[in-house]
């Protein structure tokens, strides 16, 4: 390795990047720690809460703030930790993806945001709704798919409905960690359904 690329932030940046898309949590937290860019912060704290470390994220967002409160990117990292973090500060962060999609227009991420608060503060009539554009923009984004998923499950709809989703994740993401999950506890199934099945 070059030792004068050690301290450029790009080269970090992406390195924690791959790191995290090989799920590589640790060592994308080394080649990361010590960033000041606010990009390196905003990394760190999607880092921090992937480990579920709220408390850790929520003082790198501090750092942000210092820098630049007004930044779409602190905004971003601030709702996402609050999030994170639930309770009274889930309505802050719905406050914030909103304010974001006024300024920047709706993309999929942030009405995935706006949905996901909603979830969490029960309001799932509300999150379907904002799903539901979030899929026109996107049709096949993982993220939204699983939150469809999730808050159809959560409203009752028909297991039609909800299969045809997961098959759409299926094909469109087989990679995907919910994928991967419900892989996983479908052949654990039907291992143990085997070993109970009726012999002739």
């Amino acid at each position: 390795a070059d030792p004068s690329s050690a301290g450029n932030p790009s080269l970090q940046l992406i390195a924690a990047l791959i790191y995290m898309h090989e799920n590589n949590i640790k060592d994308a937290l080394k080649a990361i720690r010590h960033g000041t860019t606010m990009e390196q912060l905003a990394l760190t704290i999607q880092i921090y809460l992937k480990m579920d470390r709220p408390d850790l994220a929520t003082k790198q967002v501090r750092l942000m703030q210092q820098a630049d409160e007004d930044a779409t990117l602190t905004q971003l990292a601030l709702a996402w930790t609050y999030l994170a973090n639930g309770g009274k500060k889930l309505q802050e962060a719905a406050f914030i993806y909103e304010e974001l999609i006024d300024k920047f227009g709706p993309t999929t991420s942030l009405l995935n945001g706006v949905a996901v608060a909603n979830m969490h503060m029960g309001k799932f009539d509300e999150a379907e709704k904002t799903l539901a554009s979030a899929l026109q923009q996107g049709p096949n984004d993982p993220d939204t798919l699983v939150n469809l998923i999730s808050c159809y499950q959560h409203l009752s709809k028909p297991t039609e409905l909800i299969q045809r989703h997961i098959n759409q994740l299926r094909t469109g993401a087989p990679n995907n960690p919910m994928v991967q999950q419900l892989n996983t506890v479908e052949g654990a199934f039907d291992r143990v359904a085997d070993t109970y099945a009726l012999k002739d």
